[in-house]
């Protein structure tokens, strides 16, 4: 009895020893996930800072752009004014020079941190290196252009605080149209690189499809035109199922895109039946992060040409008012030198008017002259 005494006490003590061991693992590993959440956090905030930083750095440039394009040219007293205006858009240079060699170090250490999850799987990596592609050819549109906020907005996307970049999905069985009406699906798009995945399969008979996207700053875009079903169908290979993927820029969100379906072809009491399931899938918070700084680094290579232009048309207009001040000096000297000879000739011109009202009373008359 002692013996089993001893042993059961024994095992009870085991059993709590591996219950605290667990308990202290567990509470280990809760204390580390939230350190590495609070690092990751703060990092993303320490991020979004420098990028609310380098934003700024190009509404300054966008300032001066502005300044310097609405500005009326007036012939200054010296060139001394624009060679103040030359070296402020050099100092300007330079400092978007480094901004952008600090933005290229965070966006390589950002894309090596991000790299072993890429290659882990296939079609993730497939799809940063989609969306990196769509974020290098980004170019401010014409009302970013015009306003800073707008390109602050076109360049930063969506707020990173609360951000989760979860999909959405959205489905419909064996939906009716009736003849001579149409049904619209709206998906609201807010995130630059989002990935919108739809298909479609037909269940009886045909029917008109097609996308438009509503851009919130912007006209309509036509991404796939009204067309019959079977047709389209027919131009991907055939069967009653369309599927497809579509990548949707910075330049062209927040939109809310509608996938409309018609029924012009059944008779008048028909209904045509679909069936459709369209997922949106947004970025991830790292690959937002990546997303601005290659379209703040593409929007700062347009600002740059901009820039480059306008320093171009100002060395222009400084040539051009340097030669109008030498042809005002020379017209000033003409105008000097006969205003001169105008004033002598008319000074010589009193000088003989004198004379000739001097001689004019002693005038004897000729005529009579000669008949005496």
């Amino acid at each position: 009895k002692a013996r089993l005494e001893a042993e059961e006490k024994a095992r009870l003590e085991a059993e709590e020893k591996a219950r605290l061991e667990a308990e202290e693992k567990a509470r280990l590993e809760a204390e580390e996930k939230a350190r590495l959440e609070d690092e990751e956090e703060a990092k993303l905030k320490a991020e979004e800072a420098e990028e609310q930083r380098r934003l700024k750095e190009l509404e300054k440039i966008e300032e001066l752009l502005e300044t310097e394009e609405g500005k009326s040219i007036e012939i200054p007293g010296s060139i001394s004014t624009e060679q103040a205006r030359l070296e402020e858009l050099e100092r300007l240079e330079a400092d978007q020079a480094l901004a952008a060699a600090a933005a290229d170090k965070a966006l390589a250490d950002l894309e090596q941190a991000a790299r072993a999850e890429e290659e882990l799987d296939p079609e993730l990596k497939l799809i940063a290196e989609t969306i990196a592609r769509s974020d290098e050819l980004y170019e401010p549109t014409e009302a970013a252009m015009e306003n800073t906020n707008v390109m602050m907005q076109e360049v930063m996307g969506v707020t990173l605080e609360g951000y989760e970049g979860k999909p959405e999905y959205f489905s419909g069985r064996n939906v009716g149209v009736s003849a001579g009406s149409a049904v619209s699906v709206p998906v609201r798009i807010l995130t630059p690189g989002t990935f919108v995945e739809y298909s479609v399969e037909k269940t009886g008979y045909d029917f008109s499809f097609g996308i438009n996207a509503f851009l919130d700053r912007g006209p309509r875009i036509k991404i796939k035109d009204v067309r019959p079903f079977l047709q389209q169908v027919r131009n991907t290979g055939g069967g009653t199922t369309l599927t497809d993927k579509i990548l949707v820029g910075a330049g062209s969100v927040p939109c809310t895109m509608q996938f409309r379906f018609e029924n012009q072809y059944s008779l008048s009491l028909e209904k045509v039946s679909l069936s459709y399931s369209i997922q949106v899938t947004p970025p991830s918070p790292q690959l937002v992060m990546a997303g601005r700084r290659r379209r703040a680094q593409a929007c700062l290579a347009v600002l740059n040409q901009e820039l480059e232009t306008t320093v171009e048309s100002l060395t222009t207009v400084t040539d051009q008012i340097s030669t109008l001040q030498q042809e005002i000096a020379e017209l000033e000297r003409q105008f000097d030198e006969t205003s001169a000879s105008w004033q002598k000739a008319r000074a010589e011109e009193k000088e003989y008017q004198k004379i000739v009202d001097l001689k004019n009373p002693i005038k004897f008359n000729t005529d009579d002259f000669l008949s005496n």
